[in-house]
């Protein structure tokens, strides 16, 4: 399935698979409801979302562009750079909430983003997104990344890290008052992948090699902050 999409239009080297790897489609998340969110990080010369939406029960149809204007514009360069990676709040009744990892290359200015979503799953009207946090403030300077849910209303961010830095998180720890409270540094990270339990007592990723996948359990203390027992 396609979409209705034309994915990588504007990648130059497909012969390059670094830069492949940087350009759309990239990561996937799917929210409480089922809908699948596509994120396309290609260059922003392309003028592609940054999001598309699929819906599960009908694949073959043309996705949704999630962050057009509201004539269906794109609005990549103006609301948003290039996304990568994203994650979905919330219920249709309850007003869905769309969180991405924004930057503007290889992961320079990265930011993270929320918008508002309406029940079709595009912006509501006049929404032009809220900064919530400077990524790159705390290092996040990769556009190799992935962000997922936790279990307390916090957020995770994977990095992808080939050197052991204790600057530069592998690993980088949102909790729910938008705050960071653990950046890891000291562990490799393949591809900038990971994962979380859905009850947030394990955290999954890709180590150094390109086979090794490791799995390591989480506690947290009487704040929520969490622990990682490497």
């Amino acid at each position: 399935y396609v979409g209705g999409v034309k994915w990588n239009e504007n990648t130059t080297d497909r012969t390059n698979d670094f830069l492949n790897a940087m350009y759309g489609p990239a990561r996937i998340t799917i929210d409480d409801e089922g809908w699948v969110y596509i994120c396309d990080n290609g260059p922003v010369s392309d003028k592609t979302s940054g999001v598309w939406r699929m819906n599960p029960a009908n694949p073959s149809a043309k996705f949704v562009d999630v962050l057009a204007d509201a004539s269906g514009k794109s609005q990549r360069g103006t609301l948003y750079q290039r996304i990568n990676s994203a994650v979905v709040t919330g219920t249709t009744e309850q007003g869905k909430k769309l969180i991405v990892v924004d930057n503007e290359g290889d992961g320079n200015n990265s930011k993270l983003i929320r918008f508002s979503l309406n029940a079709t799953g595009t912006l509501l009207a006049g929404e032009m997104g809220t900064q919530l946090l400077n990524l790159y403030e705390n290092n996040i300077i990769n556009a190799h990344n992935t962000i997922v849910r936790g279990a307390y209303d916090d957020l995770w961010i994977f990095q992808y890290r080939n050197s052991d830095n204790a600057s530069y998180p592998g690993v980088l720890h949102i909790n729910s008052d938008g705050t960071v409270d653990l950046s890891v540094g000291q562990q490799y990270n393949r591809r900038g992948s990971g994962a979380i339990s859905p009850d947030g007592n394990w955290l999954a990723y890709c180590g150094l090699g390109t086979s090794v996948i490791r799995i390591v359990p989480i506690s947290y203390g009487d704040d929520k902050t969490p622990s990682i027992d490497w």
